[in-house]
């Protein structure tokens, strides 16, 4: 499995977000939670290149021009995954439909509402 580099940031969000509204606590549990998923994923985390924008950028503008707009991170996502050759698992596979990828939810069961998405190798690799 690999952690990528927008799921990383969505968890960071939520919990600023959670420390701007004075949830310690819970903050407190995501980012020791958050600190051991980078340590366990730290040579997994896929990032951004030039070919994975560009690819990302065109996913996202396809979709917007059939009626949907699918975000800028879940287009980078689905970028970073065609671009490895990767499966997207996610606990909301049907988001990423309008970018014309299947999402997988088996092995979803241990993601949190955090972090909702990881990437795999795709079954036939």
């Amino acid at each position: 499995m690999f952690l990528c580099v927008v799921s990383v940031h969505e968890i960071e969000k939520g919990i600023t977000l959670l420390e701007q509204k004075a949830a310690t606590t819970k903050a407190s549990a995501l980012r020791n939670w958050l600190t051991g998923l980078t340590a366990t994923f730290t040579d997994k985390v896929l990032s951004l290149d030039a070919e994975t924008t560009v690819l990302s950028g065109r996913l996202e503008v396809q979709t917007l021009s059939g009626g949907t707009d699918p975000g800028m991170a879940d287009a980078v996502i689905v970028g970073i995954a065609q671009t490895h050759g990767l499966t997207i698992v996610s606990r909301n596979a049907t988001r990423f439909d309008p970018l014309g990828i299947s999402a997988d939810t088996r092995g979803s069961g241990s993601l949190t509402k955090a972090a909702s998405s990881l990437i795999r190798p795709n079954p036939s690799s």
